[in-house]
């Protein structure tokens, strides 16, 4: 059997086995409207702002924090917007405050308690179907959508397209305060979707590491091939040997914001040589757009065997010990 073959297969028993709406990883701006009662909605609306970041060392040789910068322009803020239009329903999701403060590292995944405590206080349950969306169509919430799976919510997924296709079909939006009883949400952690900087650099650089797997990093190809800069301060372009390019871009329609067809997913995951039946490991510049490229492996259906490098590039770049390759 060929990639191409394996990864139809898995694409066809992903559609067939799919029991309900509830299983399913994204849907549609149609499909929401219909159902806006019946599900949670969640508004995960995040930007990268590299000016409003400062690289600052902490500690001995390659401790370093990704800080506040005191002097950059005012930010483009995703909770600002909420405030001003979302989706009747929707709580906000913030990527920043939800996230493991001890952490030097940017919007790193919260302890479970963290999230536990953050969800609860949105009102939301563990049955609940959630349905996330961002102001940009596809960006930070598959993100959110992979956290709350990581949590082990059974029932999460991405508008897709996010509100830009919502708006663009002239549909409701409001800018009222909504508040939500309180829950006692319970998560459970499932640590086999989450790899850290050890075993990446174990996989790198000990050949005689049990694991393999193959990577694939979301950022745009001038950064990931070293010819252009990375938007955090101080760190260098460039790549993780071994490493497979797959810009998150490259998986959405430049013009309605929404996920590409599973069949061109596909075709992309072939350019790349990517055997479907192997492990694999998304990550780009913080955790965020790798969500993007692992939503693209579970609607293709790839359900297991794929982790996100939740430090990714920042922390890859940060460390003097890392291996890093450039297209120079």
């Amino acid at each position: 059997m060929n990639r191409y073959q394996a990864i139809s297969q898995l694409a066809r028993k992903s559609t067939l086995s799919a029991l309900s709406i509830r299983d399913s990883s994204l849907v549609s701006t149609s499909w929401l409207a219909d159902n806006l009662e019946k599900v949670v909605v969640v508004d995960a609306t995040w930007y990268l702002n590299p000016q409003q970041i400062q690289k600052g060392k902490v500690g001995m040789d390659d401790e370093f924090a990704f800080l506040p910068n005191p002097n950059a322009k005012p930010p483009k803020d995703g909770r600002k917007e909420y405030a001003e239009r979302h989706i009747q329903g929707a709580r906000f999701f913030d990527l920043d405050e939800v996230s493991d403060p001890l952490s030097p590292l940017p919007h790193m995944l919260p302890t479970l308690e963290d999230f536990e405590d953050a969800v609860s206080k949105m009102g939301i349950k563990e049955t609940d179907h959630v349905v996330v969306y961002d102001a940009q169509g596809i960006f930070s919430a598959p993100r959110v959508w992979w956290t709350f799976k990581v949590f082990g919510h059974k029932h999460v997924s991405v508008l897709d397209g996010g509100l830009p296709k919502w708006l663009a079909e002239h549909r409701p939006v409001v800018s009222t305060a909504d508040s939500f009883p309180e829950t006692k949400y319970r998560g459970e952690y499932q640590e086999d979707m989450v790899i850290d900087y050890q075993d990446m650099l174990l996989h790198v650089t000990d050949f005689m590491y049990s694991k393999n797997f193959t990577i694939i990093d979301a950022r745009p190809s001038a950064r990931f091939a070293g010819f252009a800069p990375e938007p955090r301060p101080s760190l260098s372009s460039g790549h993780i040997p071994s490493s497979v390019n797959i810009p998150a871009s490259d998986l959405i329609d430049p013009d309605t914001k929404t996920m590409l067809p599973r069949k061109e997913i596909i075709h992309r995951l072939i350019r790349e040589k990517i055997d479907i039946n192997r492990p694999l490991v998304t990550m780009c510049g913080s955790g965020v757009t790798a969500a993007i490229v692992f939503l693209a492996l579970d609607l293709v259906g790839k359900k297991g065997d794929v982790q996100l490098f939740d430090g990714s590039w920042t922390e890859w770049a940060s460390k003097s010990k890392s291996p890093i390759k450039k297209w120079t």
